[in-house]
């Protein structure tokens, strides 16, 4: 059994991530796969990537956690049960334990959860990433203000009501359609990145 002990700062700075990725996880049945978060340890971080082939998330963030140079792993876990699994309100903080079949999330009061790993290959996200280190002109980039970004989406939302955007008469050559690159640095915590792929 290996783990990684976390510090308060760090145990809320996952929670977060956990909870942020999840929303960009497939809730679909048939892409069980997609349905996972795949996160990544290394010797200076942790990485969260979600997908559901439409928008892709990946949170990296420092673990400030003393472990060997050589140290890494890498395992999928659903993301609902995952997400369900993290504690709500003020936090202590998390070990995360794990072996070949599961990881475990424990902390001071002995609260602790264990989830299987899930068998198979998350889609290498790291391919997609590319345009975001390379502009290019078939891809759009922009820091983002989650605040402002989320009020646009919410007023975005209510004047599309319950219209479905597949049966708008767009013509194509009326539309762009451009990968959309976002990120944002949160100081002491990470960095969000976020990837809207184009729908035709």
């Amino acid at each position: 059994m290996n783990e990684l002990i976390l510090n308060q700062k760090v145990t809320e700075s996952f929670i977060a991530a956990v909870k942020a990725a999840s929303t960009s996880a497939s809730t679909d049945p048939a892409r069980p796969i997609l349905e996972n978060l795949e996160i990544v340890l290394t010797p200076t971080d942790i990485k969260i990537s979600a997908t559901n082939n439409y928008m892709l998330t990946i949170v990296t963030m420092p673990h400030e956690c003393v472990v060997s140079d050589g140290f890494t792993e890498t395992f999928m876990l659903k993301a609902k049960p995952l997400v369900k699994s993290m504690p709500t309100g003020k936090c202590l903080p998390m070990t995360i334990c794990f072996n070949d079949l599961s990881v475990t999330f424990e902390n001071d009061l002995g609260l602790t959860s264990t989830l299987r790993k899930e068998a198979g290959n998350f889609p290498n996200v790291n391919s997609l990433t590319v345009g975001r280190d390379v502009p290019v002109s078939d891809a759009v980039y922009f820091a983002v203000n989650p605040k402002l970004m989320s009020v646009l989406a919410k007023q975005a939302d209510v004047f599309r009501g319950k219209r479905d955007e597949s049966k708008m008469n767009f013509k194509p050559a009326e539309t762009t359609f451009k990968p959309i690159h976002m990120w944002t640095t949160v100081v002491d915590r990470g960095e969000w990145y976020g990837l809207l792929m184009p729908m035709r």
